[in-house]
């Protein structure tokens, strides 16, 4: 009797190891139908070697959502950074777009104008960016004079005593139209980076009720993306600097949508002025990505850490944005500049404001839908390199081969 029972349980043992050796095998072939090419892990030295620059969407902790303010009362401030922290804690330069006023001006032009109008902690912010290694903002958006030219020449100031640089905003229209400068050594070779910041006017600049955000010559505020003017500072800088190169940071399009008409005829001209790369943010969403004359646009990183509740479910789309991480090296005595872009996904809803890297399955899925809205010319994706690395999933084009 014993040795009947102990033979059965033999059987029933081999049979349970079959069966999950089965099941583990069709899992496999599963994965592996759904897999993305995946490189090893820094297969061509990308973080390894070379100087690398991040560059995020828009960033607002929500103070004046009541949402946002909850959570950061719960959680507190280093909260929403805890999943992309590791990306700033990476690279040896940061510039983010700083979607709102730093400053304790308690002023609001924009009441029943704007529907959503924003004001940061003058205490919190500069700590908080500090911490995280965020070496420079834009301040080209339409939120950072939700508090008046009051609010920005505080913030500027916050900013200067803390030492953040920042660009796309100033004192008179000079100064907001002044590119962010950052040189770059590598070996021997220097290269000076230039990065433009601009805001394109949707509907303010003919609207007399509307309060200008703009900077004039005797007006503080922030920097028009008006293509001809650009193009004139573009080409002064390339004049002068033999190796410069040049990446314009626009905060354009409309919110929660794909690119418009307007985007592309700017970003075409931005590049026929000589701009070297396009990377733009304000639909707080991944926008479509292009080449136009051999040169990459990425119309829209979407948000970086942003603590609203999002309207992609209302709006129907997918909630999807990324970081991006431009990396200089040296190459046989050549300059090569590339860039990955990590998508992230964004819907604080979903992920109880804690922005993430994309996870496989949304990562193909984000694939699929950029593909579908390629640019009718040409399919970017035929120049991308899909892969994997410690990080995340990402996409990787070559800016300078």
């Amino acid at each position: 009797m014993f040795l009947q029972e102990k033979e059965q349980r033999t059987k029933n043992i081999t049979f349970d190891l079959l069966i999950f050796a089965v099941w583990i095998y069709f899992c496999l072939i599963v994965a592996c139908s759904y897999s993305v090419q995946v490189k090893p892990p820094d297969n061509n030295g990308f973080w390894t070697s070379g100087y690398k620059i991040l560059l995020g969407g828009d960033f607002s902790y929500g103070d004046t959502y009541k949402e946002g303010g909850k959570i950061n009362d719960k959680y507190g401030y280093d909260y929403p950074f805890i999943k992309v922290a590791s990306f700033l804690n990476s690279v040896d330069y940061s510039i983010i777009n700083l979607e709102t006023p730093v400053t304790s001006v308690d002023i609001e032009p924009y009441l029943n104008l704007k529907r959503w109008v924003h004001r940061g902690d003058s205490i919190v912010y500069p700590r908080y960016m500090k911490k995280y290694r965020i070496n420079a903002v834009s301040l080209a958006n339409n939120h950072v004079m939700d508090c008046g030219a009051e609010g920005l020449l505080e913030t500027l100031k916050i900013l200067d005593s803390n030492d953040i640089l920042y660009v796309g905003a100033g004192l008179n229209a000079d100064k907001a139209a002044t590119p962010l400068i950052q040189n770059i050594i590598i070996g021997e070779r220097h290269i000076k980076l230039a990065i433009f910041a601009a805001y394109e006017d949707r509907h303010q600049v003919n609207r007399s009720d509307f309060p200008s955000n703009f900077a004039s010559s005797l007006r503080p505020g922030i920097n028009l993306l008006a293509p001809e003017k650009i193009a004139v500072l573009i080409k002064e800088f390339k004049n002068n600097n033999q190796d410069g190169f040049i990446v314009v940071f626009p905060h354009w399009g409309s919110n929660y949508a794909w690119k418009s008409q307007n985007q592309t005829d700017l970003a075409e001209k931005l590049i026929d002025a000589g701009a070297d790369i396009i990377i733009g943010h304000g639909a707080h969403m991944m926008q479509e990505i292009e080449k136009y004359k051999d040169k990459w646009i990425i119309y829209s990183l979407g948000n970086f850490v942003f603590n609203s509740p999002g309207r992609y479910q209302d709006k129907g789309v997918w909630p999807y944005s990324a970081i991006s991480i431009m990396r200089f090296s040296l190459e046989n005595n050549k300059m090569n500049v590339s860039f990955r872009l990590y998508p992230t996904f964004t819907d604080n809803l979903l992920t109880n404001y804690q922005t993430h890297p994309v996870n496989e399955k949304d990562f193909n899925k984000l694939i699929e839908i950029l593909t579908n809205k390629k640019a009718v010319s040409a399919n970017p994706f035929s120049n991308l390199i899909k892969g994997k690395d410690e990080f995340g999933f990402y996409l990787e084009g070559i800016v300078l081969p």
